[in-house]
């Protein structure tokens, strides 16, 4: 019985600000709210809903004052309300509002989820003056208008109880769960698009490293596998294609190379132009060796199958070469801003150097490389050959 005698002169308070409402000017009551309605009808008919809710307002007397108008009164910046129109926020109030009146009268699991369900749907809409709700601005909000209302109970004395204020507050509280539930959500997907992203970026280790630090230590390993591939011919090809064209084509390539090292455990660690480089037994992995090996075999047979297709449509097409070398190299974080994991050493020089060597759709790799894996596959010897800035060196082409 409380609970309906609070919500009835809650609900007459609510009756003023709606007809109220409808003094405002035609400019403002003909605007279209994004429901596609003008506001004067969706309020005319919110008056409406009321009385059948509440028919006992018809034999309540009107408050002297608009309880709501106090409320939204601090909010108030401008002495137009075009803004608000423009974002329909009175509509989106009023709905909260009213469910809320049913919520207080009723009090029961359903009126709670209701009150839950709108809440949810109004949040995402809501916006203060052109800006998006927060927590914090909703939560402000939420502790003045509950006050406002303890201030304006306490001049009817039948209302002027605890008993009152309490399923006031305990709505209020309510309300704000939700509320916290919701941002809180915003919150933690924002942290997992974030995490994603570093993640894409950096080796889950190193990117978890940071996040925890700050930093990332710098990782030195004595044997470690360089992969390098370069594209033969690209350039050429690349000037009588269309910037569509040669970006969808680039991607293509390097999205099934990344599937491809990351079959075989291999690190990516950049593009540069048509080069792509990556890396094998940073973080302990024990085969990275022929792994790099097999992940050369693949990308070649992708590129091979790649430019046959294009061929056929009449299409030029670049071919690949590639070079393996396994040894010893530094890798670590650089940069504050835009930051990027990179792998130093004379592994890296000589990885490049193996692609350099190599024939267009060959793989070419170092004495050092073979030497670990020449039980497991088929080399043919080339001899010694002149690498730039690394006078003669042994090298072997990985057969199919």
């Amino acid at each position: 019985m409380l609970r309906k005698k609070l919500s009835l002169l809650i609900a007459n308070y609510f009756r003023l600000h709606l007809k109220e409402e409808l003094n405002k000017s035609d400019a403002l009551l003909n605007h279209i709210t994004l429901e596609g309605i003008p506001f004067r009808d969706l309020t005319e008919k919110m008056i409406q809903d009321l009385e059948i809710d509440f028919p006992d307002l018809k034999n309540t007397a009107l408050p002297e004052f608009n309880l709501f108008r106090k409320w939204n009164s601090k909010w108030r910046i401008k002495e137009t309300y075009v803004i608000e129109y423009e974002n329909s926020s009175y509509k989106i109030y009023n709905q909260y509002y009213y469910i809320r009146l049913l919520d207080l009268r009723d009090g029961t699991s359903d009126s709670r989820k209701r009150l839950e369900e709108i809440i949810k749907a109004q949040l995402p809409k809501t916006k203060f003056f052109g800006q998006k709700v927060t927590f914090g601005r909703f939560f402000q909000g939420e502790s003045h208008m509950r006050e406002i209302i303890r201030e304006t109970l306490l001049v009817h004395e039948e209302f002027a109880r605890e008993e009152v204020y309490q399923i006031i507050l305990e709505q209020s509280d309510f309300i704000s769960k939700c509320a916290y539930t919701y941002f809180d959500g915003i919150v933690q997907e924002a942290y997992a698009k974030s995490d994603a992203l570093l993640k894409n970026i950096l080796p889950d280790s190193v990117a978890e490293e940071l996040k925890a630090n700050g930093k990332a230590s710098p990782i030195h390993v004595d044997s470690a596998t360089v992969l390098f591939t370069d594209f033969s011919g690209f350039t050429k090809i690349a000037t009588n294609m269309s910037p569509q064209d040669l970006i969808r084509e680039l991607d293509i390539c390097f999205s099934a190379f990344d599937s491809i090292t990351a079959k075989y455990n291999l690190e990516k660690i950049k593009t540069i132009g048509d080069s792509y480089l990556c890396v094998g037994g940073l973080f302990g992995e024990s085969l990275h060796a022929q792994n790099s090996c097999y992940a050369a075999k693949e990308i070649l047979q992708f590129l091979k199958e790649r430019k046959r297709q294009q061929e056929e449509e009449g299409k030029l097409y670049w071919n690949i070469r590639i070079g393996i070398h396994t040894g010893p190299l530094v890798a670590g974080v650089i940069g504050e801003k835009k930051f990027a994991f990179d792998i130093w050493g004379d592994t890296v020089n000589t990885a490049s150097r193996m692609e350099s060597s190599a024939e267009p759709g060959k793989i070419n790799v170092s004495e050092e490389l073979y030497l670990i894996v020449k039980d497991i596959l088929k080399f043919s010897y080339r001899g010694e050959i002149e690498a730039k800035g690394k006078g003669k060196m042994k090298m072997y082409l990985l057969e199919g």
